[in-house]
């Protein structure tokens, strides 16, 4: 009767001790999960630019898409990303300029005017903290990204240094 009971409960058991979880290999490229991981590749050519303009448009041998939705989801869209281009996050800008001398302002102009032509790409941001003067360069994410950009001027500007303070968020279009 005790051998009985004994394989009966084995055998009741077997299928639960065979569906023990075990750890799953993760691909690289993949998250915990098995599913890839989301790394937005953004073509500079649509970089910016309105994602309906850019649906509406025809290109000789290409197919087209048409959008059926109402006319509030467009505008509703839009609304919540200029409400959202005013909001700021984290990140580094470049210092190329402090100053509080008699002619400090003239010069803080000069200075952010010939940056802003040499660097149109990049966003220049003057201000006044008193006493000084100040031109305050890029909006960079990361400390790294801030680096390379800051040794790239180096030559121009070898007074330039790293500041964290917030930035803007990067333009949808």
């Amino acid at each position: 009767m005790k051998r009985l009971l004994l394989v009966l409960s084995l055998v009741l058991l077997s299928p639960a001790l065979r569906a023990q979880n075990v750890d799953p290999v993760v691909e690289p490229g993949t998250d915990s999960t098995g599913l890839r991981e989301f790394r937005p590749n953004v073509h500079p050519d649509y970089d910016g630019r309105d994602i309906f303009v850019l649906l509406h448009e025809r290109e000789r041998g290409q197919g087209s898409v048409t959008l059926r939705q109402p006319q509030g989801l467009m505008e509703a869209f839009r609304n919540q990303v200029y409400k959202n281009g005013k909001r700021r996050i984290n990140g580094y800008r470049i210092r190329i300029y402090s100053g509080n001398s008699q002619d400090a302002r003239r010069r803080c102009d000069e200075i952010a005017g010939g940056f802003a032509a040499s660097h149109p790409d990049i966003p220049v941001y003057k201000s006044y903290s008193n006493p000084f003067f100040k031109v305050t360069v890029g909006d960079f994410r990361t400390r790294d990204e801030a680096l390379l950009f800051a040794e790239s001027i180096s030559g121009r500007y070898p007074s330039a240094f790293l500041v964290r303070e917030p930035i803007n968020y990067p333009s949808l279009w």
